[in-house]
């Protein structure tokens, strides 16, 4: 994903939340593969995180697009690494690790594993267990609300990077989840 010497476009899928979002979500797919887009990644959901799963099976198989699939600390470390094993298994060569939403909005993120607290943790633990996927993590264009500071935030970017991310993705904090943009950029660019 990240040895071209061109710009890339790719698209993020919402991991539908049950069956009646699923026959969007295929018809969505279909219609923007015919775009030719480098790499597409998917979300991941609690509830649903089979779907998620499934879904970057399909479009890597049925499309051959190259799929990324979330990876967040909802998780407990045991449960990551079944899930990093399935992923392996089906051929999967990219995730994004990411510490994952609150539930509801305004509540605290609780992990599910105090070993999974912060992305970072996440990326050591797929680093430290020798698997060999191209991680890629999130970095904000801005202030993160629960951040103290703009420095703060670069530290736990740099963090990241120092824990193995191979790239970093621009997440805007936004309060419409529909406004995320993607910039994939390598991890260590000025």
């Amino acid at each position: 994903m990240l040895h071209r010497s061109r710009p890339t476009v790719s698209f993020e899928f919402m991991a539908p939340r049950d069956e009646t979002e699923v026959d969007v979500l295929e018809r969505t797919i279909a219609a923007l593969a015919g775009h030719a887009p480098d790499w597409v990644s998917v979300t991941y959901r609690q509830r649903t995180g089979e779907k998620t799963l499934e879904l970057v099976t399909r479009i890597k198989r049925q499309y051959h697009i190259e799929a990324m699939a979330h990876l967040t600390c909802a998780n407990t470390a045991d449960r990551t690494r079944q899930i990093l094993n399935w992923m392996e298994r089906e051929g999967v060569a990219n995730v994004l690790a990411l510490r994952g939403d609150p539930p509801s909005s305004g509540e605290p993120f609780v992990p599910a594993d105090r070993q999974l607290t912060h992305a970072s943790d996440l990326i050591g633990l797929v680093r430290g267990s020798g698997y060999r996927f191209g991680i890629g993590a999130a970095c904000s264009t801005e202030k993160h609300p629960e951040s103290p500071s703009v420095e703060h935030e670069f530290r736990y970017m740099s963090l990241k990077v120092e824990t193995g991310a191979d790239f970093l993705r621009a997440l805007p904090v936004s309060t419409s989840r529909s406004s995320r943009a993607s910039c994939p950029c390598r991890a260590g660019a000025p």
